[in-house]
């Protein structure tokens, strides 16, 4: 189930109120793009819709807006903090080290074209990974 509405709390609060009393599905994703007309001094969410949607076994809440109270692995987010996701789940970049992964990331990026590229030449999958012969 995909909900997404625009425009204040309302979509979001009406999508995850518990008072309805239904789990959502499984792998259930809340899309919610507010338009907070660029505030960035109020939260559009925070630990009570978080809590919410946690009780709701809700997968995932993708906001365009504010937010506050956010804790990932244990680690606090913080403004300007870069959050990336896909199916394998979070990546937090704290922005004081964003540009020394950014290196990181554009190398091994690089690595992987270079190799997608010997593949697509009708290299060997073992010779390309360099798989170890005792395997």
């Amino acid at each position: 189930m995909r909900f997404q509405g625009r425009g204040g709390k309302l979509p979001a609060t009406v999508a995850l109120d518990p008072v309805e009393d239904r789990p959502a599905p499984v792998g259930t994703t809340l899309s919610a793009r507010p338009n907070a007309g660029g505030c960035l001094q109020t939260a559009y969410a925070g630990e009570i819709l978080f809590g919410c949607a946690r009780r709701r076994k809700i997968a995932g809440l993708v906001i365009d807006g504010a937010l506050r109270d956010i804790v990932l692995g244990g680690t606090k987010v913080s403004p300007g903090d870069i959050v990336l996701g896909d199916n394998d789940g979070l990546v937090l970049i704290p922005l004081a080290s964003a540009k020394e992964h950014l290196a990181t990331a554009q190398e091994r990026a690089g690595m992987e074209a270079e190799r997608i590229a010997q593949l697509e030449a009708g290299g060997s999958l073992v010779r390309t990974l360099a798989v170890p012969e005792a395997i």
